[in-house]
């Protein structure tokens, strides 16, 4: 599969801010390796890279898909409060998924998960507020 995927990465027409990020070479390991912005358009582009080998019935792709979900909240230079409350709810239901799959592949204790990362607060903003990510202060919105 990671071969498979390499060689679609590089036969992928990159266009626009993605062409500058292109993802590095993904090896079989524990972790993806490059940088930030590299894995960030990988997990954006990686339905269209993998579309043809993948079930899309599956309890993990569907959490690929809320994860590449959560990663454009997080990423996008401002958020509104309605989408800062989506995020804490997506959050959340990453880390429930996270820790029925930690617990059905370990044999320790169930990983409380959802406990131990920190959620969004959306009680700091205002209701007229949103978040400046570019650079880090709340904006208002307009």
């Amino acid at each position: 599969m990671y071969d498979h995927l390499n060689r679609t990465k590089k036969s992928f027409r990159f266009m626009g801010t993605d062409s500058n990020d292109k993802p590095a070479v993904v090896a079989e390991g524990p972790s993806v390796g490059g940088q930030a912005v590299q894995n960030w358009t990988l997990l954006r582009l990686l339905p269209l890279l993998i579309f043809d080998l993948v079930d899309v019935t599956t309890a993990e792709w569907a959490f690929l898909l809320l994860l590449r979900e959560g990663v454009e909240l997080v990423c996008a230079p401002k958020l509104s409060q309605a989408q800062v409350l989506y995020l804490n709810r997506l959050v959340k239901a990453l880390c429930c998924r996270m820790s029925e799959s930690l617990f059905r592949c370990s044999s320790s204790s169930k990983a409380s998960l959802s406990s131990s990362l920190p959620m969004v607060d959306h009680c700091f903003w205002t209701s007229h507020s949103c978040v400046d990510n570019e650079n880090g202060d709340k904006a208002y919105i307009l």
